[in-house]
């Protein structure tokens, strides 16, 4: 899946939640496979009452500022993989994109999201190191 196809991915997960993209103050698609923008505090609150989300740690490679955390859909929520919503607690700056496995769902998710992030990774290198 292409970049510009797994960030409309995460926009149209986002509206499959009903709250989280009407949440979204400001927003833009990219750069990479993601929708950055600002929620307001509402989406914050949701979230943390969702079900269909778990909160966790696991944001290191977003930079939204700090306070952050992490939610996760569980997966097939929304649609293919786990959107995962990264929030600044302070100033609701965030990340939105979609992965193929939740590292919060079970220990095959964890693995295979591991393995996700690893893969993506080298192809970053990859293409920085061809200059492709």
């Amino acid at each position: 899946m292409t970049d510009e196809a797994r960030a409309e991915e995460a926009r149209r997960q986002a509206e499959a939640t009903v709250y989280l993209w009407p949440s979204l103050r400001t927003w833009q698609v990219g750069p990479g496979p993601k929708v950055t923008g600002q929620l307001a505090p509402s989406a914050l609150i949701a979230l943390r009452a969702d079900p269909r989300f778990v909160e966790g740690p696991l944001h290191l490679l977003h930079d939204v500022g700090a306070p952050k955390t992490e939610f996760r859909s569980v997966r097939g929520a929304f649609g293919r993989g786990s959107l995962q919503v990264v929030v600044n607690t302070v100033n609701g700056r965030c990340v939105l994109d979609v992965d193929r496995f939740s590292p919060y769902d079970d220990v095959v998710g964890f693995l295979g999201h591991t393995g996700e992030v690893v893969v993506s990774g080298w192809r970053r290198v990859r293409r920085w190191w061809t200059g492709a």
